[in-house]
């Protein structure tokens, strides 16, 4: 086994649309076409980031109705936030909104979402991806950004930044989780 395969995190399923988004995404380039980018539920993503200790921005992945399989080839430190979503660590239920140490050799399924459309795993330190235009977030009509523009696949490989990391990982006040339901109220106004 290489050193690159035993450093990676490997997509073994890749959900339905999972793609790599950084906070807050890249902004300022609508008179190019291109619209902003980043996580829909930034909140849950922010909160994901601040229980690993990592800076706001740290990129991670942003699974859509269904989640992916990944086998982790290194030791790092995880969360699941946003829509409620089962989560099984080697085949042990885990708990979304907290954070879960994870050794190499594991395999982690994210299953289909209960209530809502997104879920957001963040890793200790970030995802190690090259930025475009100021971010690392996915944009996949452009074709640009994150994993090579595109939502995830099987076999593709990513990497969590190594980088030394002091800060430790923190509880957030319960009261900040965003209560997802399966109904919503919209209000209109009324205008030109």
């Amino acid at each position: 086994m290489t050193e690159f395969f035993m450093s990676s995190i490997e997509i073994v399923k890749p959900g339905i649309q999972t793609t790599i988004q950084d906070y807050p995404g890249r902004l300022g380039y609508w008179h190019v076409g291109i619209p902003p980018s980043g996580p829909m539920d930034s909140l849950a993503f922010r909160l994901g980031n601040q229980i690993l200790g990592n800076e706001p921005g740290a990129s991670g992945l942003e699974i859509t109705l269904v989640g992916p399989e990944l086998i982790f080839h290194q030791d790092t430190i995880i969360v699941l936030t946003g829509a409620p979503v089962r989560m099984l660590l080697n085949d042990v239920p885990m708990p979304q909104w907290c954070a879960i140490r994870v050794t190499a050799g594991s395999v982690l399924k994210i299953e289909s979402v209960v209530v809502g459309m997104r879920a957001y795993l963040c890793f200790k330190n970030g995802l190690k991806i090259e930025p475009y235009l100021n971010s690392q977030a996915t944009f996949t009509l452009g074709k640009f950004g994150g994993h090579e523009g595109r939502i995830l696949e099987k076999g593709d490989t990513l990497f969590v930044n190594e980088k030394l990391s002091f800060s430790p990982c923190k509880f957030i006040d319960h009261r900040l989780i965003p209560l997802y339901k399966d109904t919503w109220s919209i209000h209109v106004l009324y205008g030109p």
